[in-house]
């Protein structure tokens, strides 16, 4: 059974929490030299991108700060410019 989109907007609250938590107190050097600490925030990341795909269009109006488009790809983008590369993009986004 398919996430309702309450359930998927719970999953993308979720994972920013987590993404916060696991980066508080982090430098870039410290983000970019632990694997471990990479992996779980790209793979956070993905969740939120996969979730933000299968919201409607109407709530996404409701938002117009919300880069959805940018949110959507960033899943994506992981995939197909390589991790390392996409962590070191990762950091500015996030900080």
């Amino acid at each position: 059974m398919q996430p309702t989109i309450a359930e998927r907007i719970a999953h993308i609250d979720k994972a920013i929490d987590d993404i916060r938590e696991a980066l508080a107190k982090q430098t870039k050097a410290g983000f970019t030299d632990n694997p471990m600490l990479r992996l779980a925030v790209e793979r956070l990341l993905e969740i939120i991108s996969e979730a933000s795909r299968h919201i409607p269009l109407e709530m996404r109006a409701k938002e117009p700060n919300i880069n959805w488009r940018r949110l959507a790809d960033l899943g994506f983008d992981m995939l197909t410019t390589g991790r390392i590369q996409a962590s070191c993009g990762i950091w500015s986004r996030m900080i």
